[in-house]
Protein backbone atom coordinates (compact mmCIF):
# COMPACT_ATOMS: atom_id res chain seq x y z
CA UNK A 1 0.00 0.00 0.00
CA UNK A 2 3.05 2.60 0.37
CA UNK A 3 3.86 1.89 -2.77
CA UNK A 4 0.59 3.12 -4.32
CA UNK A 5 0.10 6.20 -1.99
CA UNK A 6 3.59 7.40 -2.62
CA UNK A 7 3.49 6.87 -6.36
CA UNK A 8 3.23 10.23 -7.51
CA UNK A 9 6.06 11.80 -5.20
CA UNK A 10 8.25 8.17 -6.75
CA UNK A 11 6.98 8.91 -10.13
CA UNK A 12 8.01 12.77 -10.75
CA UNK A 13 11.37 12.16 -8.75
CA UNK A 14 12.12 9.44 -11.54
CA UNK A 15 11.28 11.35 -14.43
CA UNK A 16 13.22 13.97 -12.87
CA UNK A 17 16.45 11.70 -12.69
CA UNK A 18 16.10 10.54 -16.44
CA UNK A 19 19.68 11.47 -18.14
CA UNK A 20 19.51 12.45 -22.16
CA UNK A 21 20.28 8.88 -22.81
CA UNK A 22 17.36 7.11 -20.81
CA UNK A 23 15.32 9.57 -22.48
CA UNK A 24 16.25 8.71 -25.83
CA UNK A 25 15.80 5.26 -24.80
CA UNK A 26 12.24 5.99 -23.48
CA UNK A 27 11.37 8.06 -26.48
CA UNK A 28 12.72 5.53 -28.96
CA UNK A 29 10.42 2.77 -27.69
CA UNK A 30 7.65 4.64 -27.10
CA UNK A 31 7.53 5.60 -30.48
CA UNK A 32 7.94 2.31 -31.68
CA UNK A 33 5.26 0.96 -29.73
CA UNK A 34 3.15 3.47 -29.89
CA UNK A 35 3.11 3.18 -33.93
CA UNK A 36 2.90 -0.93 -33.41
CA UNK A 37 -0.33 -0.30 -31.13
CA UNK A 38 -3.17 -1.80 -33.56
CA UNK A 39 -5.89 -0.98 -31.55
CA UNK A 40 -6.80 0.90 -28.30
CA UNK A 41 -6.53 -2.68 -26.00
CA UNK A 42 -3.13 -2.96 -27.09
CA UNK A 43 -2.24 0.69 -25.59
CA UNK A 44 -3.00 -0.62 -21.98
CA UNK A 45 -0.71 -4.01 -22.34
CA UNK A 46 1.89 -2.95 -24.81
CA UNK A 47 3.87 -0.62 -22.13
CA UNK A 48 3.97 -4.00 -20.06
CA UNK A 49 6.11 -5.42 -23.14
CA UNK A 50 8.23 -1.39 -23.12
CA UNK A 51 8.87 -1.68 -19.80
CA UNK A 52 10.68 -5.19 -20.15
CA UNK A 53 12.63 -3.94 -23.24
CA UNK A 54 13.57 -0.99 -21.70
CA UNK A 55 15.10 -2.41 -18.37
CA UNK A 56 17.10 -5.23 -20.73
CA UNK A 57 18.53 -2.59 -22.44
CA UNK A 58 19.31 -0.48 -19.67
CA UNK A 59 21.13 -3.24 -18.78
CA UNK A 60 22.98 -3.51 -22.25
CA UNK A 61 23.92 -0.25 -23.18
CA UNK A 62 26.95 0.03 -20.38
CA UNK A 63 28.18 -3.24 -21.70
CA UNK A 64 28.05 -2.08 -25.39
CA UNK A 65 28.90 1.63 -25.02
CA UNK A 66 31.43 1.57 -22.11
CA UNK A 67 32.58 -2.21 -22.73
CA UNK A 68 31.60 -3.11 -18.95
CA UNK A 69 30.33 -6.39 -16.82
CA UNK A 70 26.94 -7.01 -17.50
CA UNK A 71 24.89 -6.40 -14.07
CA UNK A 72 21.13 -7.60 -13.52
CA UNK A 73 19.00 -5.38 -11.89
CA UNK A 74 18.58 -6.53 -8.42
CA UNK A 75 14.80 -8.01 -7.97
CA UNK A 76 14.02 -5.54 -5.09
CA UNK A 77 11.35 -2.59 -3.49
CA UNK A 78 13.60 -0.58 -6.10
CA UNK A 79 12.72 -2.37 -8.97
CA UNK A 80 9.09 -2.58 -8.61
CA UNK A 81 8.89 0.88 -7.96
CA UNK A 82 11.31 1.53 -11.05
CA UNK A 83 8.77 -0.62 -12.83
CA UNK A 84 5.76 0.98 -12.11
CA UNK A 85 6.97 4.43 -13.11
CA UNK A 86 8.32 2.83 -16.20
CA UNK A 87 5.02 1.26 -16.76
CA UNK A 88 3.38 4.99 -16.10
CA UNK A 89 5.65 6.58 -18.75
CA UNK A 90 5.66 4.49 -21.12
CA UNK A 91 1.50 4.22 -20.79
CA UNK A 92 1.20 8.27 -21.11
CA UNK A 93 4.10 7.97 -24.13
CA UNK A 94 1.98 5.10 -25.99
CA UNK A 95 -1.41 7.16 -25.67
CA UNK A 96 0.15 10.13 -27.11
CA UNK A 97 2.15 8.68 -29.93
CA UNK A 98 -1.17 6.49 -30.79
CA UNK A 99 -3.30 9.11 -30.29
CA UNK A 100 -1.62 11.56 -33.02
CA UNK A 101 -1.04 8.21 -34.84
CA UNK A 102 -4.71 7.86 -35.26
CA UNK A 103 -4.96 12.02 -36.04
CA UNK A 104 -2.81 11.45 -38.92
CA UNK A 105 -4.66 8.32 -40.46
CA UNK A 106 -8.35 10.46 -39.50
CA UNK A 107 -6.82 13.18 -41.62
CA UNK A 108 -5.74 11.26 -44.39
CA UNK A 109 -8.75 9.68 -45.08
Amino acid sequence: MDVLAGFPAHFLSFVKSLNLTQLIEVGVIALFFGMAAPGVISVIFLPVVATIVYLAVDAVVPVVSQNAALVVPAFDHALLVKSLSLYALFLIAVIVVFAVKKIILGLRG
